[in-house]
């Protein structure tokens, strides 16, 4: 038996429902629902538009991600993805987005040393200007 090398290291999903496959697992704020398989949004106001709360472990980087599709009004408004743990002493790492796409960034903890950290990964709203924002988020991810 000949060995080529090391398997490939096998990544952990902290999403529950990132497919948006039903409206379980997510916290919705006004303006927001889940249907057709996507977390779909419109609204006037800024803010949290749903959310999950995750328990990270910390010493590590994640890898976010997510698509955006249907935004209406890009101009007037910032649409965002956010892992935000400082409630809890976790960095606050923000994705702003204006445009239909797939997107990936890192949420850094390798600096953070407790065990856990509960961290809310947010869909959302930056309101600059007013007028009705609409999108739909789907492919929610949060991998290490």
């Amino acid at each position: 038996m000949k060995f080529l090398g090391a398997p490939a290291p096998v990544s952990t999903e902290y999403v529950t429902n990132g497919t948006f496959s039903s409206g379980s697992s997510w916290s919705l704020g006004a303006g927001a629902l889940i249907s057709g398989g996507q977390l779909n949004v419109s609204s006037v106001t800024q803010g949290i538009k749903a959310y999950q709360i995750l328990t990270l472990p910390g010493g590590k980087s994640y890898t976010v991600s997510f698509t955006i599709s249907g935004i209406v009004n890009p101009a007037l408004a910032q649409f965002y993805v956010q892992m935000n743990g400082s409630l809890v002493g976790a960095p606050i790492t923000t994705k702003n987005v204006t445009t239909n796409g797939t997107y990936t960034f890192t949420y850094d903890l390798t600096a953070y040393t407790a065990a856990t950290y509960a961290v809310y990964f947010t869909f959302g709203f930056n309101n600059l200007l007013g007028g009705t924002k609409v999108c739909a988020f789907d492919d929610a991810s949060v991998t290490a």
